[in-house]
């Protein structure tokens, strides 16, 4: 695996910004991948569920090459930053769950104050980097505690076959749609809710 300081490059590359969640993500899937003895995903080798939807996520996609895309990545909207990763070929599953205390272990409130407002983005960066280097030294058991855990064995990813909403006439996944008055409808259509409005 990459050195941590080139993968929370990949990571800003990615995200569009350097954050201590971005940090937290990438160390992460930097433990996760120790634990579990691989290398980042290239397919479905790997699967993942996630408990916040914070910057970190985005450092944890990158690091261990699971996506919603891939369908090798899923969200339960628990507000923890925590993450539970399953290796298919070991049936190995663990849990990881952040220690916020690692953190201020390798920074000091100020330093950090100073880097997150710095507009220089070279100088951000480098500031970044410092902190990145002692958070990326610190022992995996220091900066997560992990467990081995029990899932049902996710579902490999599948193509579904699409069929236009007698309705709105759009292409939708036909196991997202719902069946109304007899008529095979997407989601909105069928409940009347959508989250946009048209204009």
């Amino acid at each position: 695996m990459a050195d941590f300081w080139s993968l929370v490059e990949e990571a800003v590359k990615f995200h569009g910004h350097i954050c201590p969640g971005l940090l937290i993500g990438v160390r992460m899937g930097v433990a996760a991948m120790n634990l579990l003895g691989v290398d980042r995903a290239s397919d479905e080798e790997i699967y993942a569920v996630v408990e916040n939807d914070s910057c970190a996520l985005d450092g944890l996609q990158v690091t261990t090459g699971v996506t919603f895309g891939k369908g090798n990545l899923s969200f339960k909207d628990y507000g923890k930053m925590a993450a539970t990763f399953y290796l298919r070929r070991r049936n190995m599953t663990i849990r990881l769950v952040f220690k916020p205390e690692s953190f201020g272990k390798v920074v000091n409130g100020e330093d950090l104050s100073e880097a997150m407002h710095e507009e220089n983005p070279e100088i951000k960066m480098a500031k970044f980097a410092t902190i990145a280097k002692r958070f990326g030294d610190l022992p995996d058991d220091e900066v997560f505690d992990s467990s081995v855990v029990d899932i049902d064995e996710p579902p490999m990813a599948e193509i579904r076959k699409s069929i236009k909403c007698e309705k709105c006439g759009e292409m939708t996944m036909e196991t997202k749609t719902l069946v109304k008055n007899g008529k095979r409808l997407c989601i909105p259509c069928a409940t009347g809710k959508n989250y946009y409005r048209v204009r």
